[in-house]
């Protein structure tokens, strides 16, 4: 009988998508959504997920989900990626999930509501359950910034340990150096202090905290060893620093 699988939204963001190891079938809507560039993920990361997915996952296991939070410009996308290319595990960036809408306003410097938030967090909340419901460890890269916010994340999680947040502190100093020397990035640096603002900074109880100032490679060692995640390191992964966010 073929095993069948159903993809978290967080790679194939169409709800009746399945997956057979037999027959290799994806839902032709999310090919046709691929086809015109509406979607930032690609057939290889869906690939690689299924291959991680059924070579790591085991029955009886406890799927881990690391949320990286913080400012934009704290370093999230590059410590996300780092941690998940470290542990072999997918890597999904909460910035994906932002509808049009959203991108539209905050290129034009106009700060997200909390109307406009909600929605975005909740469809994050959906992948980050179906990846525990699937026993799939995964890291994700998202702002996170209210307490509240956190809450509806960790939403439908029995088991705090499944979803752990890590969050990347830095001063407004800090943070504003970094972002003068990025580029291609849909965040004007005139969002940085409404970001600052919205930010509720968890505390050790919530989150691991994670100087910004530290290096890649230490930040990501720091992250392993404070999770207790040395065992299931994947030793054939370098550290290439990537766009911070």
């Amino acid at each position: 009988m073929s095993r069948r699988y159903r993809l978290p939204r967080a790679l194939l963001p169409v709800e009746t998508t399945t997956f057979s190891l037999h027959f290799r079938r994806i839902h032709p809507n999310y090919i046709s959504r691929l086809w015109k560039g509406r979607e930032k993920v690609h057939v290889w990361q869906a690939v690689k997920y299924f291959h991680n997915m059924v070579a790591t996952s085991k029955k009886g296991d406890v799927a881990m989900v690391i949320i990286v939070m913080g400012v934009s410009g704290s370093g999230k996308t590059t410590i996300g990626r780092a941690l998940a290319k470290r542990l072999g595990w997918p890597f999904a960036d909460a910035d994906d999930w932002h509808p049009d809408v959203n991108i539209e306003k905050m290129q034009s410097g106009q700060p997200l509501t909390d109307e406009d938030r909600v929605p975005w967090i909740q469809s994050i909340n959906g992948a980050i359950r179906n990846w525990i419901r699937d026993g799939c460890n995964a890291v994700v890269a998202c702002s996170a910034l209210r307490s509240s916010y956190r809450r509806m994340l960790r939403s439908g999680v029995l088991d705090v340990t499944s979803a752990r947040f890590v969050y990347l502190k830095g001063t407004y100093e800090e943070i504003d150096r970094r972002l003068r020397l990025r580029t291609k990035h849909f965040m004007p640096e005139s969002l940085l202090r409404s970001q600052f603002a919205t930010l509720e900074e968890p505390d050790a109880s919530e989150a691991l905290i994670v100087e910004v100032h530290l290096q890649v490679a230490q930040s990501v060692a720091y992250i392993i060893t404070a999770l207790h995640l040395a065992t299931l390191l994947d030793e054939t992964r370098d550290l290439t620093p990537e766009v911070e966010t």
